[in-house]
């Protein structure tokens, strides 16, 4: 197995707290819970400019991070799959699914593997609902605080 450059590890681990888009639903939010569907801008250590797009339908949410980079001199797209809910005004969301695309036969992409350990994120929605701020928890152990605003 090849190592990826060390800023691709670091985003992995930074993004795969949190999550983008799914077509075709419907956008609800159930009675009382804030609305979280659209477009939201993560912000927290090691992150530089990173979206995201939620789909809610009820309490649900679920969406994914894509994220562009280079490996060894090459593009690469770092996709991040997250699931989750919103009670009241706390989110939570997990990591679902990861992966590394690129060039035929980078050894980046190639040999990428990624294990599904389990990463959190729990945040609270601001009274505006304009942003969720909480920590990112790794296997019980808090990472780092993060924030999503739009």
């Amino acid at each position: 197995m090849v190592p990826a450059r060390p800023q691709l590890g670091a985003l992995f681990v930074t993004l795969a707290t949190l999550g983008t888009s799914l077509a075709g639903q419907a956008d609800s939010a159930q009675p009382g819970s804030p609305n979280l569907s659209g477009k939201w801008a993560i912000t927290g250590p090691a992150i530089s400019l990173t979206f995201l797009t939620l789909k809610q339908t009820g309490s649900q949410l679920r969406g994914e991070i894509s994220k562009h980079g280079q490996c060894l001199s090459k593009d690469v797209k770092l996709t991040v799959t997250l699931e989750g809910d919103v009670n009241g005004r706390i989110v939570r969301l997990h990591v679902t699914d990861a992966r590394l695309d690129g060039d035929f036969e980078n050894p980046c992409t190639e040999y990428a593997v990624f294990v599904n350990s389990q990463i959190d994120f729990r945040g609270e929605v601001s009274v505006d609902g304009k942003k969720i701020e909480g920590p990112s928890d790794r296997a019980g152990s808090a990472m780092s605080t993060w924030t999503l605003s739009r």
